[in-house]
């Protein structure tokens, strides 16, 4: 059970007025389940109306930007950008969020210096030195012309159309400005032009309503424009380690594939319905059955699903076998009992599973959609009278070891849908002899509600994916992770959590109706000792224009891989003819130190290879490397623009990377090499989070901060870590190899159990620190912030590694986590203390006998 933090004392007056509010509260609750909050006006464009009874009706908000947005190139991450004449290019990209509409022209305020040095004294100055075109997305929007020598910190302001801002589908938009003195280029001088990153766009925009797709995931949640990405994950209020598994999952492929770019907070169903500011302003991701989380049927009573969910008003139960031989005949028997106070007219429909042909049905029923439909229609069935439905099928040809399910859905042509139910049976090679007894199923027994699609009843073991936008706020999504049961629920998650190439990620529903069992060829995605660029995913890479590029590849060497002198990479190119080849070449850097370098010459042109020894390059200690191939390409007519065609430089992905080597001991667990060995394991499955018993909200948002930042260091096509809630149990009993414990020491009771085997230990039965590290113990203020994140070997698995994100408050081990994801290049050793003043890092391996460390 996840309860929220705990609260300060509040004075009596407010308490009862709390008290009043919150017994309203109650009963709108006993009534709508959960009744949506005011949302503040953002906009004068406004419109929005309560539930009355089961009619809803939406609101949607525009928010007008009354003032112009005003951002610089240096908030984009640019420096100061140098352009030489007699041709010089620099692009800016930026990204607009989805949700933004640009109203009227923008501002381009781009500052620049330019200085004209003449080579030859003698010759007098030109009238012009050189043009100044400023493009957005290719179409130029202004020329400036220099006329003086020396210009220092000229501001040029050029309007940026908005009409070419307006395409909703494309919001990624690059600027460019370039120098451009062809007239100058037979003249021996320099010149340069500096363009300030204090430079500014200002656009005046107002929201628009943002349009759901599955296959642009991880968008609209991660859109890298200025707003910081941030996304909830709703669980629902009583969620156990199912669900927490679930969303670690989902955290570390969203750490994957936003480079650990989204800012990931928990949040529950109940917490969520008493917190608007959330949910009118973020995104969101719901995970559980509509049994569960309370979210889903108020999402759909507010708004259309794609998948519309619906309450079941009929009992219905169905009976059929449990297993099945091909050329088998099965019966299945429908019973219907009408619990409504009013008689129904039901047609029930029953797709018939692959392989599957139609014998005999009682009452007489008729085959639709080109014969694989069953439905029997205009059945009237009276208030409180049972009826039943009989179908015979023939199983003609299946594999065995696979499953046929039946879906039914009933409908009534002024209610709607009634009830749905699913029954599945096995297929099996032959007939077992005397045959077993027949499964029945209620439809009560998958859940009070069941969703629809394309007018059928969604099967109960399906997982169902949809994204929708936010009832609360037009310029949000919200993507509900969920299913009627907890199996159909797991695979909506495994969909969300791996890497799925085939289609079905599209559109604004997504059905799962099986997943696979992790294998061991899940967590084989590691280097082998001879692969290919193409192994690894790259395709030939293409660079072109004069100037400086890079194409840079990951390589994944386990720590435990010491290679010997015979690896090597082995790159073959070609390039352009027309370089200049005196001024051209490439150089090669490995974890961007300098490894080998090569000068174009006529057969590199043709038949380029290089050969860089491994041999004494520095490995990442997490073996997480990056392979740097930086070309430099000038070419010999210096008047040709810098994005000439006839400059070139091609890689092939048949490139070679061998890596004999010699197996060797880990090396020593250290802080440096985060998150080494957590990350070992692609899937992350032998990665167990363990958090206090009753976790708390932000103790759950820490765990998927982590799970995210290790998720980022992998190359996993499926995400599997593990929670487990802290009680009496014992590491032993823990389902995996490497543990990560959050938490206070009074929170969590495996930390208390590891006290004395930490590197700092706390007083036993409290928060406070054993002070090991100074001379002078200082009797520390009880409400003192100190963060500890604390490295060391599993106490119960020999090749294991515990890390432990702890510390005296909850807000010292939140910062803890956030120094550690955010810049863990910061810590080293086995030991690192925390606070707002900084960080600092111990390896208590090497305490002197007076009791100092090596900081």
């Amino acid at each position: 059970m996840i309860h929220p933090p705990k609260r300060q004392p509040l004075p009596m007056r407010l308490v009862r007025f709390c008290a009043v509010i919150s017994a309203w509260f109650i009963l709108f609750l006993l009534s709508f389940h959960f009744l949506p909050l005011p949302t503040p006006v953002f906009s004068q464009d406004r419109e929005d109306t309560l539930p009355v009874g089961q009619s809803v009706v939406t609101f949607t908000t525009h928010i007008t930007q009354q003032t112009p947005f005003t951002f610089s190139l240096q908030t984009l991450g640019y420096n100061e950008v140098t352009l030489h004449s007699p041709y010089g290019s620099a692009d800016f990209a930026f990204q607009l969020p989805e949700d933004w509409a640009v109203q009227t022209d923008g501002t381009l305020n781009l500052v620049f210096s330019y200085t004209y040095a003449p080579l030859n004294r003698a010759l007098p100055l030109p009238d012009l030195f050189g043009e100044v075109i400023v493009s957005l997305d290719g179409t130029p929007l202004q020329t400036f012309s220099l006329r003086t020598a020396q210009l220092e910190a000229h501001s040029l302001s050029v309007d940026i159309p908005a009409a070419l801002l307006a395409n909703p589908t494309r919001t990624r938009h690059t600027i460019n400005v370039s120098l451009n003195a062809s007239f100058l280029c037979d003249i021996p001088h320099v010149g340069k032009l500096k363009i300030d990153p204090l430079s500014t766009l200002s656009l005046l925009y107002t929201t628009r309503r943002i349009t759901p797709d599955l296959s642009l995931y991880p968008r609209p949640f991660l859109q890298r424009s200025f707003n910081s990405d941030r996304l909830y994950l709703v669980l629902p209020a009583r969620a156990d380690t199912r669900y927490v598994d679930d969303a670690l999952a989902i955290a570390a492929r969203l750490g994957f594939l936003s480079d650990n770019r989204l800012s990931i907070t928990a949040t529950t169903d109940l917490q969520l319905a008493t917190t608007f500011h959330i949910r009118n302003g973020e995104h969101l991701l719901a995970l559980g059955t509509p049994d569960e989380n309370q979210l889903l049927p108020l999402l759909s009573r507010l708004t259309d699903l794609p998948a519309p969910l619906f309450p079941r008003r009929l009992a219905l139960t169905m009976q059929g076998p449990a297993s099945i031989a091909p050329g088998d005949a099965a019966t299945y028997r429908f019973t219907v009992t009408n619990t409504l106070s009013r008689a129904v007219n039901l047609t029930l429909a029953d797709p018939l599973p692959p392989s599957a042909q139609l014998a005999d049905c009682q009452p007489t029923c008729r085959l639709v959609a080109n014969g694989r439909r069953v439905v029997w229609a205009e059945q009237s069935l009276g208030a409180g009278q049972t009826t039943s439905f009989t179908l015979r099928l023939s199983l003609t040809g299946a594999l065995t070891g696979t499953m046929i399910q039946h879906t039914l859905t009933l409908t009534d042509p002024l209610l709607g849908p009634l009830n749905a139910g699913t029954l599945t049976a096995s297929i099996v090679a032959q007939s077992p002899h005397p045959p077993p007894p027949p499964r029945r199923v209620t439809a009560a027994e998958q859940g009070t509600h069941f969703f629809m699609w394309r007018g059928l009843a969604v099967s109960a073991e399906d997982g169902v994916v949809q994204e929708i936008v936010s009832p609360w706020n037009e310029g949000r999504a919200i993507l509900l992770a969920t299913g009627l049961t907890n199996r159909a629920v797991a695979r909506a998650v495994r969909a969300l959590s791996s890497a799925n190439p085939l289609p079905g990620m599209r559109g604004t529903v997504m059905l799962v109706k099986n997943t696979h069992p992790l294998s061991s060829s899940d967590d084989a995605s590691g280097p082998v000792e001879r692969m290919t660029l193409a192994d690894l995913g790259y395709e030939d890479r293409l660079l072109t224009g004069q100037g400086v590029h890079r194409a840079t590849f990951a390589l994944n060497i386990p720590p435990t891989w010491a290679l010997t002198d015979e690896a090597v990479v082995e790159l073959f190119f070609s390039h352009s003819q027309s370089v200049d080849y005196e001024r051209s070449g490439a150089t090669i850097l490995f974890n961007q130190r300098p490894a080998a370098s090569i000068t174009f010459d006529e057969t590199t042109a043709t038949n380029g290879r290089l050969l860089i020894p491994l041999k004494h390059v520095r490995l990442a200690p997490a073996g997480n490397n990056r392979l740097t191939v930086q070309v430099t390409m000038v070419m010999k007519d210096v008047c040709l623009p810098p994005d000439a065609e006839q400059a070139w430089f091609l890689l092939s992905s048949d490139s070679e990377i061998r890596l004999p080597h010699r197996v060797v001991e880990a090396p020593p667990l250290d802080l440096s090499q985060y998150p080494y060995p957590f990350h070992t394991d692609p899937t992350l499955r032998q990665t167990v989070f363990v958090l206090p018993e009753f976790p708390t909200l932000e103790e759950i948002s820490l765990a998927l901060r982590v799970a995210a930042s290790m998720g980022n260091f992998t190359e996993g096509k499926v995400f599997a870590p593990r929670a487990f809630f802290a009680a009496d149990a014992d590491f032993a009993s823990l389902p995996g190899k490497h543990v990560v414990l959050i938490g206070r020491p009074t929170r969590n009771p495996l930390l208390q159990g590891l006290n004395t085997s930490l590197p700092l230990p706390f007083v036993p039965g409290s928060d406070e620190i054993e002070q090991r590290l100074n001379q002078a113990v200082f009797r520390l203020p009880p409400d003192v912030d100190l963060g500890l994140v604390q490295l060391l070997p599993s106490p119960w698995n020999g090749d294991g590694a515990v890390l432990a994100l702890t510390g005296t408050t909850e807000r010292a081990i939140a910062k803890a986590v956030k120094e550690l994801t955010a810049r863990p290049w910061s810590f080293k050793g086995n030991l690192a203390l925390v606070q707002e003043a900084g960080i600092a890092t111990f390896d208590t391996r090497t305490l002197t006998r007076g009791g100092l460390a090596v900081a």
